[in-house]
């Protein structure tokens, strides 16, 4: 399942590494489809318990109950917050994100600024070359700004296409 990408979107990801390849950037996937357990650990990261909780009741109120569940068993960490999506709400639980990294000399390279010996942004050429094929690139969001981030669509979240609960009953049958 960890490699369970939309078929389309797995084809263009691939095209778009060779792509940043032939320009001499080279980006390694390190994260494509995401559990909701995932996403709810993620969503969690920065937030109070007070918050978590208000979300698991709207949740429950939706009758988004799988989904609900996954934010009331996630593990609190503190930090920075680090994404906005709750479970089933990231295009990753679907299939069709992907985060990649710039490989630059060698190492990881999380400078999200930084450039090469000739000038260049590995995660703005990234998004170039995604935005070249269609795809959505999160180098481009004007609010929380995810370099790393790319998608199939255009829509920021699933819930500007489906019901919470819609999304819950998709998630439970895939994940659960």
């Amino acid at each position: 399942m960890v490699d369970a990408l939309d078929k389309n979107f797995a084809r263009l990801c691939s095209q778009l590494i060779v792509n940043c390849e032939k320009k001499s950037i080279i980006m390694v996937p390190f994260e494509k489809l995401r559990t909701p357990k995932i996403q709810a650990n993620y969503w969690v990261q920065g937030r109070s318990q007070e918050q978590i909780d208000e979300k698991v009741n709207e949740l429950k109120e939706a009758q988004a109950l799988f989904l609900a569940e996954c934010l009331a068993q996630a593990k609190i960490k503190d930090g920075p917050i680090i994404s906005n999506a709750l479970p089933g709400c990231s295009w990753h639980q679907f299939g069709e994100a992907v985060d990649c990294y710039w490989l630059r000399d060698g190492y990881p390279c999380w400078d999200l600024e930084a450039k090469d010996t000739n000038n260049q942004n590995g995660y703005e050429i990234y998004a170039n070359e995604a935005k070249i094929l269609g795809l959505e690139a999160g180098f481009y969001w004007r609010t929380f700004r995810d370099s790393v981030h790319v998608q199939l669509q255009s829509y920021s979240s699933p819930l500007e296409l489906y019901s919470i609960v819609e999304i819950d009953a998709v998630m439970k049958d895939f994940y659960d």
